[in-house]
């Protein structure tokens, strides 16, 4: 069965000044699996599935493939990525409440190829 999912691809860029935060904030999930499962879960209660994660060799910015769920859309989506801080599933924001990234955001017209949807 042919997924109804949207797939994205997200190229986050950091602002000017976040990156040594933002890596902080996120090593204390990336290092602890309970927090991971929990922001993991929260990412899914919203609707949204990130099935990969890529940072950029250089450290300037990192791509990411994300699942919207069937009824979310990529306005909803840019608005979550870009608003909840990592305690509430966002990926974007340090543990002090900044936005860290400037988030673009690519519809793709099908599900890359090696994926299978969550939803």
């Amino acid at each position: 069965m042919p997924s109804t999912s949207t797939f994205c691809m997200v190229v986050h860029t950091f602002k000017t000044g976040t990156k040594d935060s933002w890596w902080g904030s996120v090593m204390e999930y990336l290092n602890d699996e309970k927090k991971m499962a929990q922001m993991s879960k929260q990412q899914e209660e919203a609707g949204f599935f990130n099935h990969t994660f890529m940072p950029e060799e250089n450290d300037s910015f990192m791509w990411c493939i994300w699942e919207l769920k069937e009824g979310q859309s990529v306005e909803e989506f840019q608005k979550w990525i870009d608003s909840k801080p990592m305690s509430e599933g966002g990926p974007s924001l340090n543990k002090e409440g900044k936005l860290c990234f400037n988030n673009s955001i690519y519809k793709l017209k099908m599900c890359p190829n090696g994926f299978t949807p969550k939803y």
